[in-house]
């Protein structure tokens, strides 16, 4: 059978009549070859039916007009440029030129370049003198020039496609990315041959071309491309001395019928790959023999990073304290030293340290309108005993962190007050309840605080963050006294986690002990106790006279703070002292003779008053205590 190539044009663009957007194809001439003149180094084919594209002329490598004559170079598939002051006109046939014969249907793909007074635009610009050296660099190049595109992949052949005047290829689906990985897992340290490997599909099976991009100390903080397109879906990363730090390595994906050479179907980023002076022992699958382990004889390990986290999620509003913070781990407890930096929009997309060396593991980062759009976040660490102040130890990074612009208001705080006035006494339960405001109505978050006897006179939290606006203060008797309550209020568009956009205190509330209804102790007395087991007394004339233990028993005697007896008028010139001291059960010893009421006076340690009345007698306890054969002996001092 044979093809009318202007035929297949139209039917072409009749299967595109319904295409809505622009996009790039490759175009297929068919035609019966009428002959084929090798000559030297050369081939000319002819076709049947002359080929006719746009309105481009194809001409010959030598001279003179011919629409459907081909010369290629003997031993590759590709036809050489055929040039003029106007055009240039690339040609690939399906096989080479010495396995077509005469009468076969020949393949070539065709393209017009358009007019050559855009050659500023080539990236690698092309003459006839220099196409052999072209060929030899191995590179794929497309240029756009007007309606077309082309190129010339890592073999040597040449690309062709064409936009056929804002038509699509018909239900062609771009190729899609599904990872990025290096065969050595970070870190690696310097003179690694890393390998990377992108893998990807097409849902068409077309042809997946590759390009790999380099950010890092090398580039500049920079993206460059270390590997043009081409249909390797792996680069290899020889790491150098001026690798050293963090890069990101990325691949762009395209299967030539969608994105142009400029743009990508699809691509991935792989961030963070950390190259460092030591030397890392390799971490590919296959076994590595020699030591395992740096060779270093200092026993002292360096620090370790787990973690680096933010206390609100991406994306926040300009104007929101976002507190980052590290978590790292020591082998010898050795104090650790963090230090933090920022890549972003503020920084002109370099690294640029915000907090220096600290013991502080937190960083609020405070944001403005210059932190508009993507920002990395960095944290070191060190001990001391291992990097410089120029260096670290270890370091991890966070990264894509979105700041956009915030016209959003914080809230604020009208009042918080106690649902009960002070003072109230333990075992009461005191709601705290907080009043706000929101411009724009946002979900409110609130946090408690106590400052009081219970926590030492600190700030301590006592209610998390939360929707709910008050919080129940269930007292203790580790809260006598005074106290003071906090409340902090964020919308989560503006302070992070470790933060307020608002906060109000009420102070001094006052705490007191719970009131008793009674008192459950009792006042009695002894003539000797079980410290010292003797019965003193003293015999003047007639009169004899025995000293006295007069105490307190009872099972609420903890709850006593002092009492004062109060003893016959007798003793009045010789008032009987407070007594404090309940390891003795606020005891009070008396030389005295008969029997007389006695009233004790006691205040408990909240503060309350008690009166207890004893009829003091002592006859009876001097008869049991001889009966128990306690010893008497006579005391007449003091």
């Amino acid at each position: 059978m044979r093809y009318n190539c202007a035929l297949l044009l139209c039917l072409i663009l009749l299967l595109c009549s319904n295409c809505t957007s622009a996009q790039l194809f490759k175009i297929k001439f068919l035609g019966e070859v009428a002959d084929i003149t090798p000559d030297k180094s050369e081939w000319t084919i002819r076709l049947t039916t002359p080929i006719d594209v746009v309105g481009a002329e194809f001409k010959s490598k030598q001279s003179g007009s011919g629409k459907n004559i081909f010369i290629v170079s003997s031993g590759i598939n590709t036809i050489n440029i055929a040039t003029d002051d106007t055009c240039k006109v690339l040609y690939s046939l399906s096989k080479a030129p010495e396995d077509i014969n005469v009468g076969d249907i020949a393949e070539v793909f065709g393209y017009y370049m358009g007019n050559n007074k855009n050659k500023s635009n080539l990236m690698h610009y092309i003459s006839i003198n220099n196409y052999n050296n072209y060929i030899k660099n191995n590179n794929l190049v497309l240029s756009d020039f007007g309606l077309s595109k082309w190129g010339i992949d890592n073999k040597g052949n040449f690309g062709m496609e064409a936009d056929l005047k804002g038509m699509n290829t018909p239900n062609d689906q771009p190729p899609r990315i599904i990872d990025i990985t290096p065969d050595q897992q970070s870190p690696q340290g310097i003179d690694s041959a890393v390998t990377w490997f992108a893998k990807a599909f097409d849902p068409d099976n077309d042809p997946i071309y590759y390009q790999f991009w380099l950010r890092g100390p090398r580039t500049g903080e920079e993206w460059q491309i270390v590997q043009d397109w081409g249909t390797s879906n792996t680069w290899t990363w020889n790491a150098g001395k001026m690798d050293e730090g963090s890069s990101s390595i990325r691949v762009w994906i395209a299967d030539g019928n969608n994105a142009d050479y400029n743009n990508r179907d699809d691509s991935k980023e792989y961030k963070g790959y950390q190259i460092r002076s030591e030397t890392i022992p390799s971490s590919k699958t296959e076994a590595v023999k020699g030591p395992t382990s740096s060779s270093s004889t200092n026993s002292n390990l360096p620090p370790s990073l787990v973690d680096l986290a933010s206390d609100v999620f991406s994306p926040q509003s300009t104007g929101t304290t976002i507190n980052w913070r590290a978590t790292a781990t020591d082998p010898e407890n050795d104090p650790i030293y963090y230090k933090f930096w920022l890549r972003g929009s503020g920084t002109g997309g370099y690294w640029q340290a915000v907090q220096d060396w600290s013991t502080n593991s937190a960083w609020p980062w405070k944001t403005d309108e210059k932190d508009i759009g993507s920002s990395d976040v960095r944290v070191g660490t060190r001990d001391g005993n291992h990097a410089d102040l120029e260096n670290m130890d270890d370091f991890k990074e966070s990264y894509d962190y979105e700041i956009i612009e915030g016209s959003n208001q914080p809230p604020s705080i009208v009042s918080l007050t106690p649902n009960l006035q002070g003072p109230q006494a333990v075992g009461s339960v005191v709601n705290w309840i907080t009043a706000a405001t929101d411009p724009e109505n946002d979900p409110l978050y609130y946090k408690f605080w106590l400052n009081g006897p219970r926590t030492s006179g600190n700030w301590q939290m006592v209610q998390d963050w939360s929707t709910s606006s008050t919080w129940s203060w269930k007292i203790q008797d580790s809260d006598m006294g005074s106290s003071s309550v906090r409340v902090w209020v964020r919308d989560g568009k503006h302070a992070g986690t470790l933060d307020t956009d608002s906060f109000k205190e009420y102070n001094d509330y006052q705490i007191k002990s719970k009131e008793l209804a009674q008192l459950n102790v009792q006042v009695t007395n002894d003539v000797y106790s079980e410290n010292d087991r003797h019965l003193y007394y003293c015999q003047e004339g007639k009169y004899i006279s025995f000293k006295n233990r007069i105490y307190l028993i009872g099972p609420d005697l903890g709850k006593v703070k002092s009492v004062k007896y109060v003893l016959h008028e007798s003793f009045q010139e010789n008032p009987a002292p407070d007594s404090e001291e309940r390891a003795n059960n606020f005891e009070m010893w008396i030389m005295t003779w008969g029997r007389f009421p006695i009233k004790a006076l006691i205040t408990t340690t909240n503060g309350q008053k008690f009166e207890k009345d004893y009829e003091f007698s002592f006859k009876s306890k001097v008869e049991e205590a001889q009966r128990r054969g306690i010893p008497m002996v006579r005391s007449c001092e003091g």
